[in-house]
């Protein structure tokens, strides 16, 4: 009976199924040419770009990224061409539509066509955005709670966590205010 069932499911082509697949997965998946130009992609590569289809379709990587990160990219993708060995845990900036910075860790490997020749790169693509952030917070968390035994004075240990706060968040200047919640007073 299960044989029959079996028999009676009409299963997609292989093609079909490889591309639901990577329609289908949280990650992104890319494929590049030689030259960076985004040529295949799923939707949520495009995604993690902010970007339509239409907009990322045929663009290169290069816009999406600062100089120097763009230079790194170049480096590891021309890695990956000279060696014919891919990478999988690569992390670099992109900006988004609309300017928002995200990090992503790219893996990538050489694409050859069916002569042997290398004609581009496909990887995966995952925004670690807010898995650095968190990390960069309980960092910075734990060398606050380390530093209260060493600081004496209330001053000296604001001034500490107000630099953590400086760096965690990337800016020139932070206060710290403390509260008394009982007495309803800074």
């Amino acid at each position: 009976m299960s044989r029959r069932i079996q028999e009676s499911i009409d299963f997609p082509d292989d093609g079909e199924r490889y591309r639901v697949f990577i329609e289908d997965v949280a990650d992104g998946f890319y494929e590049t040419n030689l030259k960076g130009d985004f040529i295949f992609f799923n939707q949520a590569f495009a995604r993690i770009y902010g970007c339509t289809r239409e907009e990322l379709q045929n663009h290169n990587y290069r816009e999406f990224m600062t100089e120097a990160n763009a230079d790194f990219a170049y480096k590891s993708f021309n890695k990956v061409y000279r060696t014919a060995k891919g990478f999988t845990d690569i992390c670099w900036e992109i900006n988004r539509k609309g300017g928002e910075i995200r990090i992503m860790q790219i893996s990538a490997n050489l694409i050859l066509s069916a002569t042997g020749e290398k004609i581009g790169f496909r990887g995966i693509a995952r925004d670690v955005t807010l898995e650095q952030q968190t990390a960069r917070t309980n960092q910075s968390l734990f060398r606050i709670a380390k530093a209260l035994p060493r600081y004496r004075r209330m001053n000296q240990l604001l001034e500490f966590i107000t630099r953590e706060v400086q760096d965690l968040l990337g800016i020139e200047g932070a206060m710290v205010i403390l509260i008394d919640e009982g007495k309803k007073e800074f």
